[in-house]
């Protein structure tokens, strides 16, 4: 039997190898031996067949692709040269862009290279007539190798290779060229490559009437044959590029949330049972009824290591993958993110030695929170210890701080809820947290520093549930230290110190002096943690107090626009980046202050500490989707806020609502980043792309998700009514056979009550006939 068991995943494993290496191709191993594909003498000597049935340029298409803003065949075109016999001397490939308003040509090649090799590439191209810019304005690119997994490769903006790059200070100044050019690159790990050579660019059109190119070669060399600092790496990133077939990830991210929130709830559900089995059976004096259930409930030590295993592997995966991918110098193209790539670069200023005081005279306007920059200049010092990779290094060390604290998320949502539920139970709600798509999306591969802050909010209301308003309070200052985000449940820890005030006021309780001694030492902590970046605000006399407060401020605010990239109720309606009116300023304002009073008062109204994680995920939520100035991770905190509140009252709407929600905050924000992209002009990309009917539905998804959070947090929280998680007592398949059991038995009723509803109506029609 078991060998059975291991025959179907022996085969799946057969199949996908199967499938791997046949898509890998065969690369050329050999040194010195041409890997593109070139007429029969390994030049452009393309020569229509003898019959003339098939002409040059048709055998050239057959091996060539052509990219062109132009008519492909006159845009790239094989063309001779002659003697006075009318005999062919030589043939070369002609790239013309002739209009005047500027084209691109470029023909490209996909080959399969050697992984991790070195390789030569030389080329020659003659342009004798008109070669130049199409504005004084326009960046000038002639004739350039490419290759088009890599957009950093010989791209002006980023490393020039090889191609002729600079501003033409002339409109309508020549530029006459004749040259070889030898380059060298390094290939990844990959195999397959697109080898191109261009003329111009689409973002930088030229005007070259005929650029002629009579050889092209790529070979692979020794790594002894060439120098280190002449070889260029390939960074290649499918996965991390935005394309539109990333779509496929999104679909697949939503529907992994529900799936393994299904899966949990039926293990939780099972857990439950056979605990309140264990409990009647220890009473007893038998024995225990499930033992890997029972030893972790009889261990302290498992249930956290499976939760850090869990929450590690799937990080641990794609931190590494990328971090492969993005084995070079320009990682930031790599890892997408809303703000991964300002971190980075502030990191590697920050490294440096004394770079604090000159940090904001170099980056004017940058904004970071204090203990945010602490945590990027020690990125930044660990960086700069590389020569070679030190961006990647750097992205490294931010991701790790992210994916640590999802690690420390999760074992607070355990300690808080096994305390009540028993160790597994908690232990799964901790699994599902840290398996959730969106949570290790944010950590691993965007590297958000709202995880942090997330951590710091759990562990605060897990001393608020303790009762330990100190290093509550502390927590709180932690995550406000790390991202605006804190605020938004900021109400609720007001509210819970202003009760634990006048409750110690009322018994006559010293504790009271707690936050009247915590507040001012909080203060004075801000300033002792932004002095580093600020400084320089003390020589030049504009105040260092006022400067810092004001950077805050202008965080939490934000540009004044809507919504920046979250599928809520603005970008419903195609608010997205408008100029917020004062209208709709004084409304917002109104609306979320009485959401907040209506919260605040169920609190207030039975002073319970476990109702604050429902009424601040609560909040989060509502302020999230109505509010402006949102980004799509201001949402985090909601997801362990309510998870956790489900946990300590078994209520499976609470549950399943936060799954709905989590699905949907992976397919809004992974739709960004994997498929139009975070880059310079993101803001505009997804400005169009909102009024896409699929993001309009997701937005009316949510709305529809929180009008049912609403519904369900006053039958908890007011009518005091909990829908209770199912306890399963039978095995799955047999749950399973019952419901289909009973979904059978109802088709089955109905169709006889169909079937007599119709037998009598015609048994009355007919005698009414013979009548």
């Amino acid at each position: 039997m078991k060998k059975k068991l291991l025959l179907l995943p022996a085969l799946l494993a057969a199949v996908f190898c199967a499938v791997f290496l046949s898509s890998c191709g065969e690369a050329v191993k050999k040194y010195n031996t041409s890997v593109v594909k070139l007429a029969e003498n390994g030049s452009f000597g393309y020569r229509t067949s003898e019959d003339g049935t098939v002409s040059a340029q048709s055998k050239f298409a057959a091996d060539w692709g052509i990219n062109a803003g132009a008519n492909l065949e006159s845009a790239a075109r094989i063309d001779f040269t002659y003697d006075g016999n009318n005999n062919i001397t030589s043939s070369y490939l002609t790239l013309a862009a002739t209009s005047t308003t500027g084209y691109y040509v470029g023909v490209y090649q996909t080959v399969d290279l050697v992984p991790n090799s070195y390789y030569q590439v030389t080329y020659e191209y003659d342009s004798s007539e008109s070669f130049k810019a199409v504005t004084t304005e326009t960046e000038f690119r002639g004739v350039f190798f490419g290759i088009e997994e890599d957009p950093t490769f010989n791209n002006p903006y980023t490393s020039p290779v090889g191609g002729k790059t600079g501003i033409v200070e002339e409109q309508g100044a020549n530029q006459t060229q004749n040259n070889t050019v030898k380059l060298f690159f390094k290939t990844g790990s990959n195999h397959t490559y697109t080898l191109s050579l261009n003329v111009g660019s689409p973002e930088n059109p030229v005007v070259a009437s005929a650029v002629k190119i009579s050889q092209f070669d790529v070979v692979r060399v020794k790594a002894s044959e060439v120098e280190k600092s002449q070889v260029h790496p390939v960074n290649y990133a499918i996965f991390g590029q935005t394309t539109e077939y990333n779509i496929i990830y999104v679909v697949l991210g939503g529907v992994g949330t529900l799936v393994l929130g299904y899966v949990i709830y039926m293990l939780r559900a099972r857990a439950y049972a056979l605990k309140a089995t264990n409990d009647k059976a220890a009473s007893e004096g038998a024995l225990l009824v499930n033992k890997r259930f029972a030893k972790i409930d009889g261990n302290k030590f498992i249930a956290p290591l499976i939760i850090i295993a869990s929450v590690l592997l799937v990080r641990g995966l794609i931190l590494g993958i990328f971090s492969g991918l993005a084995a070079g110098k320009f990682v930031q193209i790599i890892y997408y993110g809303s703000e991964i790539s300002q971190r980075i670069t502030y990191a590697y200023y920050l490294g440096h030695t004394n770079a604090f005081a000159s940090f904001f005279t170099q980056y004017e306007g940058a904004k970071l929170l204090p203990l945010e920059a602490l945590t990027v200049a020690f990125a930044g010092v660990i960086g700069n210890t590389s020569s070679t990779v030190p961006f990647l290094l750097i992205t490294v060390v931010l991701k790790l701080f992210a994916i640590l604290a999802d690690v420390g998320t999760a074992l607070v949502i355990y300690n808080i809820v096994s305390k009540k539920s028993g160790r597994v139970s908690g232990m799964l709600l901790a699994v599902l947290y840290g398996v959730l798509p969106v949570v290790f999306y944010s950590a691993a591969q965007i590297g958000a520093v709202e995880s942090i802050a997330v951590f710091f909010i759990m562990l605060s209301f897990k001393f608020i549930l303790d009762k330990k308003y100190v290093p509550a309070a502390v927590s709180f200052f932690a995550a406000a230290m790390y991202s605006p985000i804190a605020l938004l449940v900021a109400p609720f820890v007001l509210a819970y110190t202003g009760v634990y005030i006048f409750r110690s006021v009322q018994n006559r309780d010293k504790k009271w002096l707690a936050p009247a001694i915590v507040t001012p030492l909080l203060f004075l902590a801000f300033f002792a943690l932004s002095m580093p970046l600020y400084s320089h605000f003390l020589s030049d006399g504009s105040g260092l107090g006022g400067s810092m407060f004001k950077d805050y401020y202008s965080m939490i605010i934000g540009e004044n626009v809507y919504t920046v990239n979250a599928a809520n109720f603005q970008g419903l309606i195609g608010n997205n980046f408008r100029t917020v009116t004062q209208e709709s300023t004084v409304v917002t304002i109104l609306f979320v202050a009485f959401i907040a009073i209506v919260l605040l008062g169920c609190y207030l109204n039975d002073r319970s500490r476990l109702s604050l994680l429902l009424l601040a995920g609560g909040f989060v939520l509502t302020y999230w989707y109505f509010s402006n100035n949102m980004t799509i991770l201001a949402l985090l905190p909601f997801i362990p806020l309510t998870l956790t509140y489900a946990g300590l009252t078994r209520d499976k709407r609470i549950y399943f609502i936060t799954l709905l929600l989590s699905a949907m905050l992976f397919t809004n924000l992974a739709y960004y980043c994997m498929v139009t992209g975070y880059s310079e002009g993101y803001v505009s990309t997804v400005a169009g792309v909102m009024s896409v009917d699929a993001l309009r539905a997701i937005s009316v998804f949510n709305l529809v998700s929180i009008i049912l959070m609403i519904m369900s947090g006053y039958s908890v929280l007011i009518s005091k009514h909990v829908s209770e998680h199912l306890v399963l007592n039978v095995s799955y398949a047999r749950y399973t056979g019952n419901i289909l059991t009973n979904i059978g038995v109802f088709f089955t009723n109905a169709s006889r009550h169909i079937s007599a509803f119709f037998k009598a109506a015609f048994t009355k029609n007919g005698k009414s006939a013979k009548k």
